[in-house]
């Protein structure tokens, strides 16, 4: 059975993963290096120590180096059967030591003196091959790197195959570019390598004596599965599965699937061993996991997450659920409409001007009679569009809230300025009974702003010029008789007023 998680509904980010994504590029670039220039040291070190051991059963008498047993004894018996295993195969060990017929011929002589000349050669080809070798070098073993502080950061860059590093960065991406979003580049940066750290540490206690080499992100990466797990509880991680010619995807919770992913590490850490035989560093993955959750929870409880949280992000980026539209409609239409919620609000926090997600949330609200949130929801869109200078668009979503209103309910009530700003446009537009009543609305709104005033008098003007001079008459009445009036306003209304005297006299005199 293969299952796989793919993405999450936490992949809408406020800003770009850059350390996220600078760790996945120099895991691949080391990656890329161990396996061209790393697998010429493994291969130059594999032909010296097969040469050794040639000459070591050719010749029992001569001592090997102390420095050549030394790293000898360092090996794993798995690395050691290995190399046995191809001694026996490869017969042109001569061939590749690049011997001189001379030396050759007097090592088959008895010459003691060569004999020692060339356990010396081949023991210090050896040594030199082992010491260059990135695994030794640069990974963790346990037996000799305890208090190697390199070590137990250098083999978090290292891996051992192709599928071992894709695996690893596919979870180091679902899962960092969330931590990363949620805690901070610096929070974030440190607490990865602190819980590589962890997890090597934790793998060292269970396996001290081992000599095989740790090598991979794992332990990191399981820190931030379990600092994910506290921090988006009941985040939705989506799976891809393949089993007997069956495949296809699924979600399920963090709660969930995080906590049963612990429990199969810790089965298998007493099914298959991490010594010397080989294996995978289960410790490891589970005391980088505790790890993980223990920091997260300290960060969320105690109130540092909202302290190192990046601030003043106003754009976001979308890495796998761009389509929260899509999703939101597919769960309406599966009837589940708080979770085409929570999509589209989760859209919102990271892409705070979305203005599409926003009409989508205003519907989805309003179909499931949520009608103050979705009222609120409109009022957000029509300044997100505003913002965008797209007032054409703002007009047309203000007209798609009223028309959602019924004629029992409280009129629809705008920002003031977002309110004057579509009034006005009314007006551009040639729409001038439409923009009247518009400023008749927003000056009954906000009776005591001196803003409201002012657009009742330009309703009266409006109206004035539509010829319903009592109607105009009316509002200035209206107007005036509210006190503390502005000056320049009072001047206007009696521009207006002595308009309004000369029309009706010019209709007397008629």
């Amino acid at each position: 059975m293969l299952l796989l998680p793919i993405g999450h509904d936490r992949q809408v980010t406020k800003r770009l993963p850059i350390i996220t994504l600078l760790l996945i590029t120099a895991n691949i670039v080391v990656f890329i290096y161990t396996e061209t220039i790393g697998s010429q040291q493994n291969t130059r070190k594999s032909l010296a120590l097969k040469s050794l051991i040639e000459f070591a059963e050719a010749h029992p008498d001569v001592n090997l180096g102390e420095q050549a047993r030394d790293r000898i004894a360092r090996m794993s018996d798995l690395e050691l059967d290995e190399m046995e295993a191809f001694v026996q195969e490869d017969r042109l060990i001569k061939a590749l030591q690049g011997k001189s017929t001379e030396t050759i011929q007097a090592v088959s002589s008895g010459d003691r003196a060569v004999l020692d000349l060339e356990s010396k050669r081949l023991s210090s080809a050896f040594v030199t091959a082992y010491d260059d070798f990135y695994g030794y070098k640069f990974g963790f073993i346990p037996a000799f790197h305890k208090s190697s502080a390199l070590n137990y950061f250098s083999c978090l860059f290292l891996h051992g195959g192709f599928l071992h590093i894709l695996g690893n960065m596919l979870f180091l991406f679902l899962a960092g570019i969330a931590m990363e979003d949620a805690w901070g580049r610096a929070f974030y940066s440190l607490f990865y390598l602190s819980a590589g750290v962890a997890a090597t540490a934790t793998h060292a206690f269970t396996a001290p004596n081992s000599r095989i080499y740790l090598v991979g992100a794992s332990g990191a990466i399981a820190g931030l599965m379990g600092a994910f797990m506290v921090r988006y509880f009941k985040a939705r991680i989506k799976f891809f599965y393949f089993v007997i010619f069956k495949a296809g995807t699924f979600k399920a919770p963090a709660y969930v699937m995080l906590p049963l992913w612990v429990a199969l590490e810790l089965k298998d850490t007493f099914l298959f061993s991490t010594s010397d035989s080989g294996g995978v560093a289960f410790w490891a993955h589970i005391g980088g996991f505790f790890f993980g959750a223990v920091v997260g929870a300290l960060v969320h409880y105690s109130g540092l997450g909202k302290v190192i949280a990046p601030k003043n992000v106003k754009r976001g980026i979308s890495f796998g659920t761009g389509n929260a539209i899509h999703e939101a409609v597919s769960h309406m239409q599966s009837g589940e409409g708080d979770e085409a919620i929570r999509k589209l609000k989760q859209r919102l926090e990271a892409v705070p001007n979305d203005d599409k997600a926003c009409l989508a949330l205003a519907k989805v609200q309003g179909e499931l009679g949520q009608r103050q949130a979705e009222i609120a929801s409109y009022i957000r869109l029509i300044r997100i569009l505003l913002q965008k200078n797209q007032v054409n668009d703002a007009l047309h979503a203000y007209s798609s809230a009223l028309d959602t209103y019924r004629v029992d309910e409280a009129p629809m009530r705008l920002p003031l300025r977002d309110w004057l700003i579509l009034s006005r446009h009314l007006v551009d537009r040639g729409m001038p009974r439409e923009a009247a009543g518009e400023f008749e609305k927003l000056g009954l709104a906000y009776p005591s702003d001196p803003l409201a005033a002012d657009s009742l008098v330009n309703a009266a003007e409006i109206r004035l010029q539509l010829g319903e001079q009592e109607y105009a008459a009316n509002i200035l009445a209206f107007v005036k008789g509210k006190p503390d009036q502005d000056i320049s306003l009072l001047m206007r209304i009696a521009e207006l007023e002595a308009q309004l005297r000369n029309l009706n006299f010019g209709r007397n005199a008629a």
